[in-house]
Parts: structure tokens; C-alpha cells; sequence
């Protein structure tokens, strides 16, 4: 494959390619197995690429000194700002490992490609033990070398989230997958805030992300609503990530900006429209339309008043009118001095056929 092209579940992802969906799990499944399978079986009919799952040991990701400490915000739909102690929130919202391998069983046999994100090293060898097709590396965690060295060394293809990163940071990232394994890693522009207002979007920053590192460029979605996906694959987007709930509107965390499984099938045709809409017709450019219906609704010159034979034609004689059959209104300075052989009833299409020399 090309540098700026990825192979993820047998797709290829990157410049040229229809974006590569990704259903994300999450923290919106409600901790619950058979919310998440129905989640799995939504988006493998919707049309989606993947699904993908968080795996987060609270106990292992939160230091013992932090676990009270620590505490996280997120905005809900009635406008309420939540803020609740970290470690709790993820012991919360998190499914156990036993959980998460099944399933990706169940999405195994529904043929629904699996991956998630590891926070740590043991989670990348679980996935790649239950069979995940990729690896995704949070922005938490961008700097985490010994993680994604550990990712890049299963020969999954690697997906990174940018967050708060700086571009230097992001680029030392691709130089750390690529040294330890990972010839084409995926870069996803990920905006902070949880929901993430659209002026902190930044949408532009992703060609920023491609041109720097030629490598494909995501977007994972924390706005509500599906204008900014829209807005993401206009502009480019190789991979869009967005969040599932069964209820946007639940006050917890995450669902304010994730979609209703519901409506899974309208997000994914919007998508593909768009790409659809995107391409250019080089052959239209250079040559024109459909010459039969070009032709049909341009106009001619017509008789713009009754005109009699061996009338000579003035401009005060001329009208415009459709189909485009005749004389071209452009050729109509031509006309002016001519001659008629025939009489002509105004509106008539003025031919040649009807002129002098």
C-alpha cells in the first residue's frame, strides 16, 4: 500500500477511499452486554465499517494517590454541567475484559469487524488475543511510547487520537509507530470537550495532519448533532468516528453528542452522499454536459415580432427564447443586415435556412 493508505479489516483507508465508519461503544452502552451486542448488530445493518470498544481497568489506569482526587466535568443536553470523581465515572461506565471479549464473539459472527482502545500495555495483547483488527490509542496517552511501541508491534494497523496534542507531539507519535512496526498509523482529530463546541472544532486542522505527516487523517466526532461529520468528510475526512446511545438525550456522559441507534441508517447514507457529491467530471469540465439536453434548454434567437419577407433584420427585430436549435444568441450580431426569404410569425425560431447571404 501507498504511505498515505492504511488496510484496516481487509478496507483500504486513506486519500481516494469512502471514509472508514467507525461505531464507537464507548461509554454509552450503559455497561451493559446486551445494550452493546444491539449496538453491534445496529451498525453492522447500518452500513458502518467497525465498531469499537473502550477497555479501561479504572483501578489500573488511575493511581492510587488520585483515585479521590481526580475529578471530571461533562455538559449535558438540559444545559447542566456535571462533574463527578474520575476514577468512580470509569469504574462506572467501563465493562470487565471477559465482558468486552464476547463481545467481540458477537461480532465475529455477525462479520462485523472489532477494535478498542488500550490504556495500557496488557490491553494491547487482549485485543490482539480476541481477535481485534486494529489498535486505538487515546490522546491521554500520545505520549505514552511504551504503549504505542506495544501496539505497533502486534502489526494491527494503529489508530491515535490527537486531543490537546501539539503537532510536534503528534508527529513524534507517527515516528514511534513507524519505528516500532507500524508502516501507516491513522491520525484522528479528535476535539476536546465533552461536547466540544463547534468554534473548537477547527475542522482545517486535519489537512494540517496530512500534509505534515502524509499519512490518512480521521475525525472522531464530540459534537452534537451530524453537521460536523458532514463538514468533516467535505473536507477530507479518511475515518469518522462517532459515539452510539440508544437515547441521546440520557444527562450522562458522552451521549449528549452520540448518535441514536435508530438512526444509524440515515447517518450512513448523509455520509456516502456526501463522498458522492465530492467528485469532479473532468469530461463535463472539458466538454460539456449531455449535448440533447444542453442544447434542449439553451435558447435561440427568435422573430421578436412578425416579420415579412425581405424584411432586413435590425436588432429591434431579434428576441431569445428556448430550445437552443437555432442561432445561438451569441452569433446574434451576425444576423443584423440580413435579409429574410420568408415571412416569420413572431416567437418562430429564426434559421438559416430563412436568411439571404
Amino acid at each position: 500500500m501507498p504511505k498515505h493508505s492504511a488496510l484496516v479489516a481487509g478496507l483500504p483507508v486513506g486519500a481516494g477511499h469512502p471514509a472508514f465508519l467507525v461505531a464507537e461503544l464507548g461509554v454509552t452502552h450503559e455497561a451493559s452486554v446486551d445494550v452493546a451486542s444491539q449496538m453491534i448488530r445496529a451498525a453492522r445493518d447500518a452500513g458502518f465499517n467497525a465498531v469499537k470498544v473502550e477497555c479501561i481497568d479504572a483501578d489500573r489506569l488511575v493511581a492510587t494517590d488520585y483515585r479521590d482526587a481526580i475529578q471530571y466535568s461533562f455538559s449535558t443536553l438540559s444545559g447542566q454541567t456535571k462533574t463527578i470523581n474520575y476514577h468512580e465515572l470509569l469504574k462506572q461506565v467501563s465493562l470487565g475484559y471477559d465482558e468486552i471479549g464476547e463481545l467481540a464473539r458477537i461480532a465475529r459472527s455477525l462479520d462485523m469487524p472489532f477494535f478498542g482502545t488500550a490504556f495500557d500495555i496488557d490491553t494491547v495483547g487482549f485485543l490482539k488475543s480476541i481477535g481485534a483488527c486494529a489498535i486505538k490509542i487515546s490522546s491521554g496517552e500520545i505520549d505514552h511510547f511504551p504503549l504505542l511501541q506495544a501496539a505497533a508491534a502486534t502489526g494491527l494497523p494503529v489508530f491515535f487520537d490527537s486531543g490537546r496534542a501539539s503537532v510536534v507531539e503528534v508527529l513524534m507519535a507517527v515516528e514511534t509507530l513507524t519505528a516500532a512496526g507500524c508502516p501507516v498509523p491513522i491520525v484522528m482529530h479528535n476535539p476536546s470537550g465533552y461536547p466540544a463546541p463547534p468554534r473548537d472544532v477547527c475542522l482545517e486542522t486535519m489537512d494540517i495532519y496530512r500534509r505534515a505527516t502524509g499519512l490518512p487523517v480521521g475525525f472522531s466526532c464530540h459534537t452534537r448533532g451530524n453537521a460536523m461529520v458532514h463538514a468533516a468528510v467535505a473536507v477530507g475526512a479518511n475515518v469518522i468516528e462517532k459515539p452510539l446511545s440508544r437515547d441521546n438525550t440520557v444527562e450522562e456522559d458522552e451521549h449528549i453528542f452520540s448518535i441514536n441507534v435508530d438512526d444509524l441508517g440515515g447517518f450512513v447514507s448523509e455520509v456516502r452522499a456526501i463522498e458522492a457529491a465530492l467528485g469532479v467530471d473532468l469530461a463535463k469540465l472539458a466538454h460539456g454536459g449531455d449535448e440533447i439536453v444542453k442544447t434542449r434548454f439553451r435558447q435561440s434567437v427568435v422573430a421578436a415580432r412578425d416579420l415579412p419577407a425581405a424584411h432586413r433584420l435590425t436588432a429591434a427585430d431579434l428576441g431569445f427564447a428556448r430550445p437552443g436549435f437555432g442561432v445561438r444568441p451569441a452569433d446574434a450580431g451576425r444576423l443584423l443586415g440580413r435579409s429574410l426569404l420568408t415571412p416569420l410569425a413572431a416567437g418562430a425560431l429564426l434559421l438559416e435556412k430563412h436568411l439571404a447571404d
